[in-house]
């Protein structure tokens, strides 16, 4: 068995020669709808390079044995695509909620990084177009006045020097950009943030969820959700009373969302330790590894039941 997980769609070409070489059935995990994402942002717009990603999406979903999804909406769309909609299946992604846990109060990451009392909002991860960053960078100027702010952008990506020339034009002097960080120290980095923030541009919503939100609920911390009110992401922050929803590209609007969670910290700390019981329970390694098993099993056994008949 082979399981392949995506992006980039090229992957599935690997899957299928290796499928055939060795005789075996490959199963395909969709973590971002290609080539959805690249039309929507605009980054694609040659018509037979469309047509070519079409073809090979369409070449994928036909020859794979199994197709695994990571929400709703991508699944009503994959099935629309594929000859066979009962393949397609929902698996989200999960967190390890063993080795991330909650913790509060200082670390070694905002020792090293002078954090001290400050109230932090974070985002970490890449940061490219997708992420449409220019929204939390824009609210942070406007919460210039409320010294005890911090806005930590940790990582790297194409749009990362921009934002940084846009925070200073703006003289959004709470913002703090911090180079990527090993992932042994992801503990850390949500231990001292009181805020996680979780970007997807307008548009692209039904494209994918952003698997670093299941790994900030196991870490009990709450979420500012950038997104579109009827997106998946938005969804599963409401569903697990983790934080709360707004638009990926209104500054006002999270700017007021960010001064009420300074102003409630309790409020928002409950809502962090909602996350967490959310994760454990339905998005654990644990949970999750079993739905994979058990499909991974029953296409197992299909393709012996064909052999010996």
């Amino acid at each position: 068995m082979i399981l392949c997980p995506s992006p980039p769609p090229s992957v599935a070409l690997v899957a299928g020669h290796l499928a055939r070489r060795f005789r075996c059935p490959f199963v395909y995990n969709v973590q971002e709808l290609y080539p959805d994402v690249a039309i929507n942002l605009g980054l694609v717009k040659n018509r037979l390079l469309i047509a070519l990603l079409r073809r090979l999406e369409h070449w994928t979903y036909e020859n794979a044995a199994g197709i695994t999804v990571i929400s709703r909406r991508m699944l009503r769309i994959v099935r629309q695509r594929v000859s066979m909609p009962d393949k397609a299946v929902l698996l989200p992604n999960f967190a390890d909620t063993d080795r991330i846990r909650p913790f509060h109060g200082q670390n070694t990451f905002s020792e090293e990084f002078s954090l001290g009392n400050a109230f932090v909002i974070s985002y970490a991860g890449n940061m490219g177009k997708p992420q449409q960053l220019d929204t939390l960078v824009r609210a942070a100027a406007l919460l210039r006045h409320e010294r005890a702010l911090r806005f930590l952008f940790v990582g790297s990506g194409t749009e990362r020097e921009r934002l940084m020339q846009l925070a200073s034009e703006l003289e959004a002097t709470s913002v703090q950009f911090i180079p990527y960080q090993p992932y042994s120290r992801m503990s850390e980095i949500y231990a001292a943030s009181h805020i996680c923030y979780v970007p997807q541009a307008a548009g692209t919503t039904t494209d994918g969820v952003p698997s670093k939100v299941y790994r900030i609920m196991a870490a009990g911390r709450p979420i500012l959700a950038a997104t579109d009110s009827d997106s998946d992401l938005a969804d599963l922050v409401r569903e697990a009373g983790a934080g709360l929803v707004v638009s990926p590209s209104n500054p006002e609007e999270v700017a007021a969302a960010i001064l009420e969670a300074y102003r409630q910290g309790d409020k928002w700390l409950a809502l962090g330790q909602a996350a967490r019981l959310h994760v454990e329970t339905h998005y654990s390694r644990r949970v999750v590894g079993k739905h994979y098993a058990d499909l991974l099993r029953s296409i197992a056994e299909d393709r012996r039941r064909v052999r010996s008949f």
